[in-house]
């Protein structure tokens, strides 16, 4: 199972919109900070497949609405 982190950074006051967004994720964990600055996606899916399909029609593929960026910082894979 591939574990992916994403870092958002949201555009000013949309924290929790973001995380909102993020959060419609089946295999995802969003992790915000107190100040709402940045934002963490954490995702746990059962094969590389399935994150392709997870995303598809989801803010991770689409253009930015609430954040400015999102960034693949990490891939882990046992």
């Amino acid at each position: 199972m591939p574990i992916l982190n994403y870092l958002a950074i949201p555009k000013e006051g949309a924290g929790e919109t973001t995380c909102a967004e993020l959060s419609v994720l089946n295999y995802g964990r969003v992790i915000s900070a107190d100040n709402h600055y940045f934002v963490v996606l954490v995702t746990d899916t059962p094969a590389e497949t399935s994150e392709e399909k997870e995303c598809q029609g989801y803010p991770i593929l689409l253009p930015a609405h609430s954040y400015l960026r999102l960034k693949l910082t990490c891939i882990y894979n046992d």
